[in-house]
């Protein structure tokens, strides 16, 4: 056997190894994709109007891809669960990306919205402001500052009508 066809011969068996891990490859990202679907709708369920669900679902893949592509079995950690973390932080990473807040933001204005629920619940009626500062230990120009942040942060929609309010006087 010349060295020629030995060359030619080792070029195959390379070629075919590559095939059959391309395949490999692709037919676990298939065998894994209802579980992305799922992971998305998950998150959708809880997003509904704001995210589209194939947004998800592509971002899910992604994850999935790159966990089939890091995945090592003698780790001994199946695939299905390590691509499920893969996938649900793919996900979360590009909802972060599409947020604008600061995760302390969304924290600090969650905390004021539970504040004044609280309150409301305990005086059977809204809150004024010095009560709802007092409630959180804040001065009331603290409570001006985070109601403003809190405000800045809710986004409205330019193509829905607006609703104005009717002042009585």
């Amino acid at each position: 056997m010349s060295t020629e066809d030995s060359s030619a011969q080792s070029q195959k068996v390379w070629n075919s190894a590559v095939e059959t891990a391309a395949a490999r490859r692709e037919r676990m990202i298939l065998e894994q994709m209802p579980q992305v679907r799922l992971i998305a709708l998950r998150f959708h369920c809880r997003l509904a109007e704001k995210v589209y669900l194939e947004d998800l679902v592509s971002s899910g893949t992604l994850g999935l891809i790159a966990a089939i592509d890091n995945f090592r079995e003698s780790r001994g950690v199946k695939l299905r669960t390590y691509s499920e973390h893969k996938i649900r932080g793919a996900i979360l990473d590009s909802l972060r990306g599409l947020d604008w807040v600061s995760r302390g933001g969304r924290r600090r204005a969650k905390e004021m919205e539970a504040a004044v629920r609280n309150l409301q619940q305990r005086l059977q009626r809204n809150p004024t402001a010095e009560e709802v500062a007092t409630a959180r230990a804040l001065s009331i120009d603290e409570y001006h500052a985070l109601m403003a942040e809190a405000h800045a942060h809710q986004m409205e929609s330019l193509d829905a009508p607006a609703i104005i309010e009717a002042t009585a006087r």
